[in-house]
């Protein structure tokens, strides 16, 4: 499992060494603390879900298990 990864080369290498097995899900947030881990060429590409992650843990995770069928 691969949960984060900034980098689209790296994401569609996954992709095609792993054919139906990858979910992208791009999590985004307005909170400060991310700023910290911030990548100047971070590039989205097409995920197949968008998770705003501002909201409890516990909601966020959730969501997250349920586009993940977990």
């Amino acid at each position: 499992m691969c949960l984060v990864n900034p980098y689209l080369h790296i994401r569609n290498e996954l992709k095609r060494n792993n054919k139906g097995y990858v979910t992208e899900v791009c999590l985004i947030s307005k909170r400060d603390l991310k700023k910290e881990y911030h990548v100047e060429d971070f590039y989205v590409g097409n995920p197949h879900y968008i998770l705003h992650t501002d909201k409890e843990v516990e909601e966020t995770w959730g969501q997250l298990k349920d586009l993940l069928r977990l």
